[in-house]
């Protein structure tokens, strides 16, 4: 980022939404932020460069639908209101969707539709285990195509809502597979990925929105 006063205040912008999240304060005008960020994004450097990040896109619009519910801030000075119950059923379905679309289009970028930066990423970390189990003819671009293909199925699979649940547990593996060499910087990157499975898991294709919905009307009133 450069170091210029509007980077600076951007950058502080960005601290301020994401710390509004964290601690359900006035999260539905930090939702609106997240959405207005992702517009500002799509008019600075074009459509192709935001597709990886539609899951955010996604989480602002499920937040902006349900607020921070009971357990925030919001709820210490008395500001939450109910799910909007219009737009409810609405939400989960765009999140799960945009979700499995940013994980299919960030499979093909940066693996099948560009096998030599995945090959690339490979010689510097060598994440490719087939030959360990015995598969010493898998090179790095056959284990890169592999990869991708089974990050394209699983954003497929999300956006489809076909056995959304079994889709999350399976993906947990190659989620979770390299953090522990690539460190805090990939785990950071994956927490908005996190929170939507964690979403997802609990509320699967989103068909247990209703239900869902009662409870947190009950609990906001």
């Amino acid at each position: 980022m450069p170091r210029t006063f509007w980077a600076g205040a951007l950058a502080l912008g960005e601290i301020v939404v994401a710390l509004s999240l964290v601690y359900g304060a006035l999260t539905r005008l930090a939702a609106l932020a997240i959405g207005g960020l992702f517009v500002a994004g799509l008019v600075v450097f074009g459509p192709l460069d935001l597709l990886d990040h539609l899951h955010l896109l996604g989480i602002a619009v499920f937040l902006f639908v349900f607020g921070r519910g009971p357990y925030s801030l919001d709820a210490v000075f008395g500001l939450p209101r109910p799910p909007l119950e219009r737009l409810v059923l609405w939400s989960v379905p765009v999140l799960r969707v945009l979700t499995g679309a940013a994980i299919a289009w960030t499979g093909c970028t940066e693996k099948l539709w560009n096998l030599p930066l995945a090959e690339a990423f490979l010689r510097a970390h060598p994440f490719n285990f087939m030959p360990a189990l015995g598969f010493a003819g898998v090179g790095d671009r056959d284990f890169a195509v592999a990869a991708g293909v089974v990050e394209v199925t699983v954003g497929v699979l999300l956006a489809s809502g076909l056995l959304t649940r079994l889709v999350i547990l399976v993906a947990w593996l190659p989620f979770n597979l390299t953090l522990p060499f690539l460190g805090w910087g990939e785990l950071a990157g994956h927490l908005p990925i996190y929170g939507v499975m964690a979403v997802l898991l609990t509320l699967g294709s989103g068909r247990a929105v209703r239900a869902v919905l009662r409870e947190l009307v009950r609990a906001a009133a």
